[in-house]
């Protein structure tokens, strides 16, 4: 086997990347992406720098897969926070709006669409199909409303 480690060029690494950019692309898992530039990389390093002996191949390209695997982690987590921090201000944008119901809030919960959203909502009293409400404020994620007296 070590025969074969001694023949690695960069090719080896450019198809290692493809495979494992395939894979993350078809969905098989979550952490391919890193690893898969990982060997990309190390493709490339061994075009345009000096040929390195397998063990350091190897470990240019555990080093780049786990660098890059913790990037590509923080930016999700990043981009779950942003769309958190979205959601919260669509919620905040809905408060003093009014809305008619298309359907009943039995024990005055339930949920409420608008623009294609589905949001959950609270009432302190049951609301009734055609009622108007209007959003008074909310607690997480969950619309108060209160139902309108005309």
């Amino acid at each position: 086997m070590q025969g074969w480690l001694d023949t690695l060029t960069f090719w080896h690494w450019f198809i290692l990347g493809a495979l494992l950019l395939t894979g993350e692309t078809i969905g098989v898992a979550r952490f391919l992406a890193g690893a898969g530039l990982a060997a990309v990389l190390v493709g490339l390093v061994l075009i345009t720098g000096p040929a390195f002996a397998w063990p350091t191949q190897v470990f240019l390209f555990a080093t780049f897969a786990v660098v890059f695997t913790l990037m590509q982690r923080k930016r999700s987590q990043a981009l779950a926070q942003s769309a958190s921090s979205t959601h919260i201000q669509d919620t905040a944008h809905l408060i003093g709006q009014t809305f008619v119901l298309d359907h009943s809030l039995p024990l005055g919960r339930g949920v409420l669409r608008v623009n294609g959203q589905t949001w959950h909502v609270h009432s302190a009293e049951s609301l009734a199909p055609g009622q108007r409400i209007k959003v008074i404020g909310m607690e997480g994620s969950v619309l108060n409303v209160i139902p309108l007296r005309e």
